[in-house]
């Protein structure tokens, strides 16, 4: 027998498979850092608590009332008589807040406001504004608790 008929027997052919041109690699969306997303969405329910508590006594809008003697709450603009408007009045701000802040929370995942938020620049000057806020609700809240309206009975009338 001749070397060549030897051989081991002929492995079937294998078809070559088509190349596949390789396709070009999408732009990641980008994303904000998750500590950026975090504090733009605690500094949006921070602003929007102040924005609510100020406004809604600055507008007299309509907020729960407590009244303690008679252990009972209404809703309205003005109690009718002796009524409490700090605990309506912090339920519907923060209420406002975290409407607000998760509102944020997801919109700075992606798009504009993630590109925005990747930005360290523009994080510090929002904070900066937001501290701003702060010092006027603070400003205000204690002029409102020094100048009561209506004064209690028997408070000096000064």
């Amino acid at each position: 027998m001749s070397p060549a008929s030897q051989a081991s027997p002929a492995t079937p052919a294998t078809p070559a498979t088509p190349a596949t041109p390789a396709t070009p690699a999408t732009p990641a969306t980008p994303s904000a850092p998750p500590s950026s997303r975090l504090l733009c969405a605690l500094l949006a329910a921070r602003a929007a608590f102040g924005v609510a508590y100020l406004g809604g006594s600055l507008g007299r809008a309509p907020i729960p009332w407590y009244h303690p003697l008679a252990r009972a709450w209404t809703f309205g603009a003005a109690p009718g008589g002796f009524a409490m408007e700090w605990y309506g009045r912090s339920a519907v701000a923060c209420a406002a807040a975290l409407v607000v802040g998760l509102a944020v929370w997801a919109v700075a995942s992606r798009g504009h406001l993630a590109r925005v938020l990747g930005r360290p620049a523009l994080v510090l000057a929002l904070a900066r504004g937001v501290g701003l806020m702060m010092l006027i609700d603070f400003a205000y809240f204690g002029w409102a608790m020094m100048h009561p309206s209506p004064s209690p009975p028997g408070a000096c009338p000064c």
